[in-house]
């Protein structure tokens, strides 16, 4: 993705490491000195990512489109700002949705990423000095001689968490990552690097004032309004990549109140016969749009995974990698998702620890009007997050090489201990109840390291706008209780104030429209997915023969014959990997045995083999300096555990 990189101290040697591979990914790069160092990056279009001001700061920057027009700005000394450097210490404004790099004439260097650090960051100290890129696996090169190595307990640790990993820990030992909230401060002259918290968010409980569901929902759609003016420029023409759920139909509303529907674009991706992209086609036509649909298969090519991972690193979602081509093709200035409206639809609370039939009781208490805010005030207990996310027993995928995973030296206890650092910081931060602890969790790590990735893989070609992850949105959404938002409640009463017709129209997960009470639509939800398992079940059964449910869009008729999973198995390149077991995997997938799932076998297995492409990538080729990677010999150097700095 655009980005920005850069280095100070004794690491001269990595610098120049950092501007080839910049340059080799996107075909020129801006660089400066700045106080015995270097600082560059890469934006798209007529954008800099690399400005000094008129008071001598030279800073670079990285994030979403919005970022830029207003670092232009800050240059020259006009409003807004991104970022403040009062008493020694960087702070970053609630315009600033990214990464911010600044230098100070005096030579002090300032990282600073936003409250949710939806564009990662990464810094070192390897070979001495500090050198930092918001790309992992170029930096990685940059430092393979310092003795920078694959950190399998990382890579482990990915593979299980389902795409994210605990506190500050990176593919690479040596390396870590900037947690949301976090600036970094490095003074050459000393050598001394310090990490502190600015973040405020689930911080200080939560606000009387918004007792009242009407009130909260009113203040949250002005300030859903506000964070679209912040982020999306009133002239742009913007993508916005629609699908049949809640967040992105909330997003709907409030764009063409704000810009009016002549000023978006939809699009979707899948099985287009779905019923999923009729209820898209349906929310756009009556918002007088056209949905347009990808054509999905052409994502799934080979070549343009892996342009896009040396983008944006992952190919866990080849439609958004392509989506973002669309985009840049239709001439459009931005995209946009529901990227973090799980935390307004009250997503990330108590029921994410529940399971199946358990989450009946809660829905029950809910439906049945019995209190349910107690829980919203509940101390922290921080056992019940360790039950639900500590590692007990850590089980060899299938597809791991037995010799590789009992290579792995500690992997329980480096995990836990991850774990104990990261629920730690929380509190330490100011964190100060039960669903507020939980919340934050969830969200600062399988939120902001997974599904921010999805928008970000559009980054491939196009810039994109994050208004749900606005610092002001989400410090108001923080603060209200969990038994407001629970059920999507407010998103709901926002559709009914001010897009009736979207809440008319049902989300893919219930059969009934989206207004129907709840209960209604949780038996309908438990009805659809019944129905489909059932008719998955028969499908498998009988091979194919059975015609398989159409409910989501996430069946791919073209993998059917096996062909782009047989290459994504060849491409395979780091010997961690059981071949045998993945071949023989494949071909009962193919062969639909009725034993492998009671859903989708070839997605499942494509979704998988994704997952262990995008690690195989990460970790086969440090860098543009760097060669194959021997995995099995890559478990003899010693992982990275995180202190507390």
């Amino acid at each position: 993705m655009p980005g920005i990189f850069g280095g100070v101290g004794a690491a001269g040697p990595h610098w120049e490491c950092l501007r080839r591979a910049y340059a080799l990914i996107w075909g020129g790069v801006e660089t400066v000195t700045a106080a015995d160092g270097m600082l560059g990056g890469h934006a798209f279009g007529e954008a800099r990512a690399v400005l000094g001001a008129i008071d001598g700061v030279t800073f670079a920057v990285d994030g979403e489109a919005s970022v830029y027009p207003a670092a232009a700005g800050y240059a020259a000394r006009r409003q807004p700002t991104l970022f403040t450097t009062t008493g020694g210490e960087l702070r970053l404004t609630d315009h600033c949705n990214g990464n911010v790099a600044v230098v100070e004439p005096a030579g002090v260097w300032h990282l600073g990423v936003s409250s949710l650090s939806s564009f990662p960051m990464y810094y070192s100290q390897l070979g001495g000095g500090l050198t930092f890129s918001t790309l992992l696996r170029p930096l990685a090169g940059a430092l393979e001689y310092t003795g920078c190595r694959p950190d399998m307990i990382g890579a482990a640790q990915w593979l299980r968490r389902g795409n994210y990993m605990f506190g500050r820990r990176t593919f690479y030992s040596g390396v870590s990552r900037l947690l949301p909230g976090q600036v970094l401060k490095y003074e050459p002259a000393e050598d001394r690097l310090t990490v502190y918290e600015t973040s405020d968010l689930w911080t200080g409980g939560y606000d009387a004032r918004f007792s009242s569901p009407d009130r909260a929902t009113e203040v949250c759609w002005e300030e859903l309004l506000s964070a679209l003016r912040k982020h999306v420029e009133p002239h742009w023409r913007t993508g916005l990549m629609m699908s049949g759920g809640w967040d992105s139909r909330v997003l709907l509303a409030g764009l063409r109140e704000t810009f009016g529907p002549e000023t978006i674009e939809c699009l979707s991706h899948g099985d287009p016969g779905s019923r999923e992209i009729a209820i898209v086609r349906q929310a756009c036509e009556t918002s007088g749009l056209a949905a347009r649909v990808a054509n999905t298969a052409e994502a799934y090519d080979l070549g343009a995974l892996e342009t896009g991972f040396t983008r944006v690193e992952t190919v866990t979602g080849p439609e958004w990698l392509y989506s973002g081509k669309v985009f840049a093709e239709m001439g459009l200035q931005a995209a946009t998702a529901g990227t973090y409206g799980e935390i307004l639809g009250g997503d990330q609370g108590p029921d994410d620890l529940k399971h199946g039939l358990s989450k009946i009781p809660a829905l029950a208490r809910e439906l049945l009007r019995f209190p349910i805010g107690d829980t919203d005030v509940r101390p922290v207990d921080i056992s019940v997050l360790r039950e639900a996310f500590a590692v007990t027993t850590l089980s060899r995928p299938w597809y791991f090489l037995p010799a590789a995973w009992e290579a792995i030296p500690s992997p329980t206890e480096e995990i836990n201990a991850d774990l104990e650092w990261n629920l730690d910081r929380l509190l330490r931060r100011g964190v100060q109840n039960q669903n507020q602890l939980l919340e934050a969790f969830l969200v600062e790590s399988r939120q902001v390291q997974f599904t921010s990735r999805q928008l970000l893989s559009c980054r491939t070609a196009i810039d994109v706008s994050i208004p749900y992850a606005d610092t002001r949105f989400v410090r108001l959404l923080a603060s209200l209780p969990w038994s407001l938002k629970y059920h999507r409640s407010i998103m709901r009463g926002m559709l009914e104030q001010h897009a009736r017709d979207l809440l008319k129209i049902p989300v893919a997960a219930a059969l009934v429209p989206a207004n129907a009470p709840i209960l209604v639509q949780e038996a309908s939800r438990l009805l659809r997915r019944t129905d489909e398992r059932t008719r998955w079940r028969l499908t498998n059964l009988t091979r194919g023969r059975a015609p398989y449910p159409r409910y989501s869009w996430w069946w791919y008729e073209f993998l059917n014959n096996g062909e782009f999973l047989r290459d994504l198995v060849d491409d395979l390149r780091c010997d961690l990997w059981d071949r045998a077991a993945i071949q023989q995997r494949l071909l009962d997938t193919l062969d639909r045995r009725p034993s492998l799932a009671t859903c989708s076998p070839v997605g499942d297995l494509a979704a998988h083999l994704l997952r262990v492409s995008t690690v195989d990538r990460m970790l086969r080729q440090a860098g543009s300096t760097g060669g194959d990677v021997d995995g099995l010999a890559l478990l003899e150097h010693p992982t990275h555990r995180h202190d507390g700095q």
